[in-house]
């Protein structure tokens, strides 16, 4: 489609994978911000909460040597941890990444701390059901229609238009470091491939709830709104985008449908016309009976 000049026109997207970042970080920081936690801001403009409980840690960081723009972090109830200690879990996500995958994850963090005491870890143990198993963000995948195969020791499933992945990664990882960093992980999912597109990692241990809430964002068919200036090049090369009608738009008259004119019958073959201009002729007389 041709998109327009304007760059302050909204737009609807679709499929959430091909959508791109909203380009704020307000969405994914809201549900740990509605918990009052502690802030933290450095001069470059990256900012940092972590929990009063100290179980949270998010990150917002513009400004990193990497391109991981989100990270989260999860650590054992009661520490008093420092930023350098190793976490339970983490999650990290790059800049193009479409916001509400983070929303996700920070949403399913605030509803267990709000739901759960304050000593409850947030672990698998804790978080994921008994009976949920191994399967469960595969089998989101699956309901949508995306092709899983296992090859080398990894699951991997594509979508259906071929431009998002997930794989979920069954060989032993050796660097926490690189975990911790969002260069490694036992989930990955992205769409667009190198140098285009964006990518989220789950290390070791993460809640396969926490997973499985990203991943039923990331596969909704659901359009969301974007800003046109804002549009990725993976949006306008691949997803469905229409411009959100204005009030100016809603106010504008339509043209009303023209009735359509009666149709004539014609008239059937050896049938006689009510009405001639034609006069006829007398019929003959009967004769007198005498």
């Amino acid at each position: 489609m041709t998109f327009p000049a304007d760059d302050f026109l909204e737009m609807l997207v679709s499929p959430v994978y091909l959508a791109g970042s909203t380009g704020i970080g307000d969405p994914g920081l809201r549900p740990i911000l509605d918990l009052d936690p502690v802030r933290d801001r450095d001069d470059l403009g990256n900012l940092r909460l972590r929990t009063r409980c100290g179980r949270v840690r998010v990150g917002f960081e513009p400004e990193q040597d990497w391109d991981t723009l989100w990270k989260i972090a999860v650590h054992r109830a009661g520490e008093v941890a420092s930023p350098f200690d190793p976490p339970v879990w983490c999650a990290n996500f790059s800049e193009d990444t479409p916001t509400e995958i983070v929303t996700a994850v920070t949403r399913t963090l605030a509803d267990a701390i709000r739901t759960l005491p304050e000593d409850a870890e947030l672990d698998a143990d804790t978080l994921d059901e008994a009976t949920y198993g191994d399967d469960g963000p595969l089998d989101v995948l699956w309901d949508h229609g995306w092709k899983a195969a296992l090859s080398g020791g990894e699951w991997n499933a594509v979508s259906r238009d071929g431009h998002a992945i997930m794989s979920w990664q069954r060989r032993p990882i050796e660097a926490e470091l690189a975990e911790q960093a969002g260069q490694d992980g036992r989930w990955y999912l992205g769409a667009g491939g190198q140098h285009l597109g964006w990518y989220g990692r789950f290390s070791s241990r993460t809640p396969l709830t926490v997973v499985t809430a990203a991943t039923r964002t990331m596969t909704s068919p659901d359009p969301v709104r974007r800003w046109s200036g804002e549009l990725s090049t993976l949006a306008h090369l691949h997803a469905t985008v229409t411009r959100v009608p204005t009030p100016a738009d809603l106010a504008r008259p339509r043209p009303r449908p023209t009735a359509p004119l009666p149709r004539t019958a014609s008239p059937v073959a050896g049938s006689r016309l009510a009405w001639t201009s034609t006069t006829p002729s007398p019929a003959p007389g009967r004769g007198r009976g005498r």
